[in-house]
């Protein structure tokens, strides 16, 4: 969810804000309220919120001079102002602090909401901060012949890797149920979970691995020892991934390749691992699905391509980040 604060000197503004809108239908989360510019910033430091809904005038410390002091400690906070005033030196202060809008009281429901939105696909866009260079490697990977490999990679080529595809189904009944927003592109939904998924990893491969956001998803490589082929082993040490999301935002499927003796069978360890993640059509998401275990009978990788017509063959050479 993301966090957000309201700063008015009015109480029954701040009411009004909180109470007319059902926030946790729009993955927000109300994390504290203030009075003045002064309680605000004690508040900021204290809740790092993604979002501030702001009066522009108030005792103490305006909404200006409160974000001119908070932004360089918290530069991804994402501003809305809203004032009583036609003020234009205001409005142009406002500007000047790259606020999301500027709305007039009295406030009206459909403005706010539709400000808020911006303000949370704003954030989204700064989630990650990675270089494009880490963000892209696993996909690079793929398209790698022996001696392109650059040597400082976290992972051994020459060593058993596996690869693994996670996909978040968030369009799924019960997530429409509670207000995921089906506009939003799939890039930012990955984008914006990207470092809480990558910290699982860390944990889980020791560091050994790399990965890419694809779609609503990721391509993940990494090196396992060899207990990792025995299942309960694999399923425990993965099981994290299944639940570094609440499920009111998405389920999750991981699907795992089987082991890779290193570099030049990767191709073929990324097409079981998307024949694995796509056996959730039939089976569900929330699972780990392991290629191993689909029946070459009834859920070969063909037939699963046939079911789900979504999934298309790499042509022989990538000019994009491959689908799943």
């Amino acid at each position: 969810m993301f966090k957000m604060i309201v700063v008015d000197d009015s109480e029954l503004t701040r009411r009004g804000i909180c109470e007319s809108v059902n926030w946790e239908l729009m993955d927000i989360e109300i994390v504290g309220e203030a009075s003045d510019g002064l309680e605000a910033m004690v508040l900021i430091h204290d809740t790092d919120p993604d979002i501030i809904i702001c009066d522009v005038r108030m005792p103490k410390l305006d909404g200006i001079a409160l974000l001119n002091e908070v932004l360089p400690s918290h530069p991804s906070l994402q501003v809305l102002f809203f004032s009583g005033y036609s003020d234009k030196e205001y409005l142009k202060n406002a500007i000047k602090l790259n606020a999301v809008d500027y709305l007039y009281k009295p406030l009206q429901l459909h403005e706010l909401i539709s400000a808020v939105e911006k303000a949370k696909k704003k954030c989204m866009n700064r989630k990650v901060h990675l270089p494009q260079r880490e963000a892209d490697l696993a996909i690079s990977l793929l398209q790698c012949g022996e001696n392109d490999v650059a040597s400082d990679l976290p992972i051994d080529v020459h060593a058993p890797m596996v690869t693994l595809i996670l996909q978040m189904n968030a369009g799924g009944d019960h997530v429409a149920d509670r207000g995921y927003d089906n506009q939003l592109d799939d890039r930012l939904l990955a984008s914006r979970h990207y470092l809480a998924f990558h910290n699982v990893a860390a944990q889980i491969f020791g560091g050994k691995f790399i990965m890419s956001c694809v779609g609503k998803g990721y391509i993940l490589h990494a090196n396992v020892s060899p207990d990792f082929l025995i299942r309960q082993t694999a399923e425990s040490k993965l099981h994290p991934l299944l639940t570094t999301l609440d499920a009111v935002q998405a389920d999750v499927v991981v699907g795992i390749s089987n082991l890779c003796a290193g570099l030049q069978h990767l191709r073929e360890a990324y097409d079981e691992a998307r024949a694995a993640v796509h056996a959730a059509f039939l089976l569900g998401y929330g699972r780990i699905i392991f290629y191993r275990d689909l029946s070459q009978k009834s859920l070969s990788l063909r037939t699963i391509c046939k079911e789900n017509c979504t999934i298309a063959f790499w042509p022989t050479t990538l000019q994009a980040p491959p689908a799943f």
